[in-house]
């Protein structure tokens, strides 16, 4: 399951090991049982997790796909 969430604590990218600022966007990876992954939006971008798109004139980048919403 894909969460996109907004950091309010410490934390770091799973996929750069950045550390995340407060208030910076990230998503949460599911996979089941005690697996959970952290990714940045510059990962989400190159692993495709992340894409733009364009709505009433402003460009914004989602966490989720077309077919997803």
């Amino acid at each position: 399951m894909r969460r996109g969430c907004i950091a309010i604590g410490k934390m770091q990218c799973d996929g750069c090991h950045r550390s995340l600022g407060h208030g910076e966007r990230y998503l949460m990876l599911e996979g089941g049982e005690s697996n959970e992954q952290r990714l940045c939006v510059e990962c989400c971008l190159k692993l495709g997790y992340a894409s733009y798109k364009e709505e009433e004139g402003e460009e914004t980048i989602t966490f989720f796909s077309r077919e997803e919403v």
